[in-house]
């Protein structure tokens, strides 16, 4: 598989708007099923982060769905490019 847009392949789990990795630095396989080979790794951000990414994304999801069909389509567009 190749990635069309580099800056979008990161290390990296975007949370409320940031980039954040573990804070001890650990990380998990990511592993393609068909071959099994290691395409990328993901941090291990653990129990706390990772709840604290779910709040940020239920958040963003009472903004998202006040958002027009043109306004998402406009975003999603946008970052296509």
């Amino acid at each position: 598989m190749k990635l069309m847009h580099s800056a979008l392949f990161k290390q990296a789990c975007y949370v409320a708007g940031q980039w954040v990795t573990a804070h001890d630095g650990a990380t998990d396989p990511v592993i393609n099923p068909s071959t099994g080979q290691i395409i990328a790794q993901v941090p291990r951000i653990g129990r706390e982060m990772t709840l604290a990414a779910i709040d940020a994304a239920q958040q963003a999801q009472q903004q998202w769905k006040q958002t027009t069909a043109k306004a998402a389509l406009s975003f999603c567009a946008a970052g296509m490019r």
